[in-house]
């Protein structure tokens, strides 16, 4: 056995210690993504924006486009691409949301 080989148990144990010590000192950083309210506004109409009509838009839009790439090359993996898109464009915004705070 090498000797990195050894030592990396030791190295992601100790990481790993270092962030359980942090979380238990330091909790109130744990509320990161609630904090900032100066950019509420903005998050909010971005958020409708990619929730909203538009979001629906750009799904269809990129969905209608790889349907065309598929016929145009015979084969499906442009439209998938584009339900692909369309799965991001609706779950995206809630699945960032709640790794930004913490919740589901």
């Amino acid at each position: 056995m090498k000797t990195s080989e050894a030592k990396f148990p030791r190295v992601a144990a100790a990481a790993l210690l270092t962030v359980v010590a942090l979380a238990l000192f330091f909790p109130d950083t744990a509320l990161g993504g609630t904090t900032g309210t100066e950019f509420q506004s903005i998050y909010d109409k971005v958020k409708g924006w990619s929730t909203g009509y538009l979001g629906r838009l750009l799904a269809l839009c990129t969905f209608i486009i790889g349907l065309g790439a598929s016929i145009m090359r015979q084969t499906l993996f442009p439209a998938l691409t584009g339900i692909g898109v369309a799965l991001v464009v609706s779950l995206g915004p809630s699945l960032i949301e709640g790794i930004a705070t913490g919740t589901f």
